[in-house]
C-alpha cells in the first residue's frame, strides 16, 4: 500500500484503533493527493493523522468533515497542513470548533497557506465578530472560504444588520 493517490473512506464504521493504524500506514503513501475521511469518528486518532501529514507532501485535498475533532485537534490538524506546499482544499465542517481562540488560530493559519483555494468550516459556530475581522483578508486570499452553512449565513447577515441598526440608533441619540 505505497502507491495510493486517492483514499476515500467516508462513513465506514472503522473504530478509532483502526483509524489510528490506517493513519500510520498512510505515511508510506508519499504520492497521496486526496484524503477524504468525512463522517468518521477520528477525534482520538487525530494525533496519528497529524503526525503523518508532513510526510504527505503531495496532499492537496483533505476532508475531515463530521468527524467530531473538537477545537484542539482541529488546530493541530491545520498546523500540520500549513507545512504542506500543495494543500489546496480543506473541508472541516461540523467538527465542534466552537472556541473563539481556536477559530482565530485556524483563520491565521489559513492566511499563511499559499495555495489554498477552498476552506469549509460550516457548522462550527463561527463567531460572527471574529469572521467580520478576518473576512476581507480570507476572501481576498482564498477563492472559496466558507465558514457558514446557508442557514447560518442568513442568521449572521441578519445579526450584522441588527447590530448596524443599533449602532446607528446610538449615533443618532
Amino acid at each position: 500500500m505505497k502507491s495510493l493517490r486517492h483514499v476515500q473512506l467516508f462513513q465506514n464504521g472503522i473504530k478509532e484503533e483502526g483509524m489510528a493504524e490506517l493513519f500510520k500506514s498512510l505515511r508510506y503513501n508519499t504520492e497521496l493527493q486526496i484524503l477524504k475521511l468525512n463522517d468518521n469518528l477520528i477525534k482520538n486518532s487525530c494525533p496519528n493523522l497529524v503526525e503523518v501529514i508532513p510526510a504527505l507532501t503531495r496532499l492537496n485535498l483533505l476532508d475531515v468533515s463530521d468527524s467530531l475533532l473538537g477545537h484542539e485537534h482541529s488546530i493541530s490538524l491545520f498546523k500540520a497542513l500549513s507545512s504542506l506546499d500543495e494543500i489546496k482544499e480543506i473541508y472541516c465542517n461540523y467538527n465542534e470548533i466552537e472556541k473563539k481562540s481556536a477559530q482565530r488560530n485556524i483563520f491565521e493559519l489559513c492566511l499563511g497557506m499559499n495555495n489554498l483555494t477552498t476552506v469549509e468550516l460550516k457548522g462550527n459556530d463561527i463567531d460572527p465578530n471574529l469572521w467580520k475581522k478576518f473576512k476581507k483578508d480570507l476572501k481576498a486570499r482564498i477563492k472559496n472560504f466558507d465558514p457558514y452553512s446557508d442557514e447560518e449565513e442568513i442568521l449572521v447577515d441578519e445579526e450584522e444588520d441588527l447590530i448596524e441598526e443599533l449602532e446607528n440608533l446610538e449615533l443618532n441619540k
